[in-house]
């Protein structure tokens, strides 16, 4: 994984960051961040992590992140990201959320988050998800044994 240092705290301009930027699959997939860094009047740092297996990271939703092609022919990378929203948040308009949140997109024109997507997990007045709460109500199976999960 990699991480533009501080880029969390660079001042927001123009329409350049983290949270709005298309830059996945981008044939210069640093363009993006080191625009932003330029017009933030920062010095771009890349950090690259070695998360170990098994390992976790946490990061704020504005650092500007990202990992390249898994070069290994002998390993393959596995991952689970989870990205928790607050219940108040929608998705852009212009420009159009990128392939990995576009598909999450109900109709042309809509910001709308949908629960089917994007459980509510908490509220201050207890409401969750249905989903979540008919899922709470079922055993969670494993068939293989703890050392080899």
């Amino acid at each position: 994984v990699e991480y533009a240092v501080a880029s969390h705290r660079w001042p927001k301009v123009a329409a350049i960051d983290a949270t709005n930027s298309s830059f996945h699959g981008a044939e210069d997939e640093l363009a993006s961040v080191r625009l932003a860094a330029q017009k933030a009047g920062e010095a771009l740092e890349i950090r690259r992590l070695a998360v170990p297996v098994g390992g976790a990271i946490f990061h704020h939703q504005d650092v500007w992140h990202g990992s390249g092609a898994n070069r290994s022919s002998e390993r393959p990378r596995r991952a689970l990201g989870v990205h928790l929203l607050s219940r108040d948040v929608t998705f852009r308009r212009d420009p159009r959320p990128d392939y990995i949140y576009g598909r999450y997109v109900l109709s042309e024109g809509s910001g709308e988050v949908s629960e089917q997507f994007f459980p509510i997990l908490w509220t201050t007045s207890g409401y969750v998800s249905p989903i979540l709460r008919r899922a709470k109500k079922r055993p969670v199976e494993v068939d293989a044994p703890a050392a080899a999960c």
